[in-house]
């Protein structure tokens, strides 16, 4: 009865290990195959969707003739606006445009693209009927423009004023398209 007794022991621990061996087998399976299937589908071409939801799909197509069209004409107008701005004006200075930011009765905000210079001057000039009242300040380098900062303002009457910022340095020159500023 003792051998009986060992045997059933032995063959207990024998299945263990079968079935230890056995799932660890299964474990290592299930995880190549998932390695292999996520390698093979990050290099499968994406399939087109066969509903679109708005917004959701994106058109990985080659452009088509009016695509390129498209952005031929905006490369061609995007470097005609900076030839412009890197215009040489009559009196030897890049012509520069000051962008207007903000402007009311107490403060004028002021930038000038493409230049990145220190010395300059703003000059805010407000005009309404034959009254002109101009306010300036010191231009700044500030990382990739130079800014007026925010010049003061005062004294300024009630209603609509006309308001121009120019700007002036040693290499360039300009002013802003004209603003109506209510008061």
């Amino acid at each position: 009865m003792a051998r009986t007794t060992k045997k059933r022991a032995t063959s207990k621990s024998s299945v263990k290990r079968l079935l230890i061996v056995g799932l660890a087998l299964v474990v290592v399976a299930s995880g190549v195959s998932w390695a292999l299937s996520r390698h093979t589908n990050s290099n499968a071409t994406p399939a087109t969707p066969t509903r679109k939801k708005p917004g959701t799909y994106v058109n990985l197509n080659p452009p088509t003739a009016d695509e390129k069209k498209a952005s031929d004409d905006a490369k061609a107008a995007i470097a005609q606006r900076e030839s412009q701005n890197a215009a040489i004006s009559t009196s030897g200075k890049k012509s520069v445009s000051p962008t207007i930011v903000h402007a009311d009765g107490s403060g004028v905000s002021a930038y000038v693209g493409n230049i990145l210079e220190d010395g300059g001057t703003c000059t805010a000039t407000f005009t309404k009927d034959s009254i002109v009242k101009t306010f300036t300040s010191q231009a700044s380098a500030n990382v990739s423009y130079t800014t007026c900062g925010s010049m003061p303002v005062s004294g300024l009457t009630p209603g609509a004023w006309q308001l121009i910022v120019s700007y002036s340095s040693s290499t360039s020159a300009g002013s802003s398209q004209p603003q109506t500023v209510n008061i």
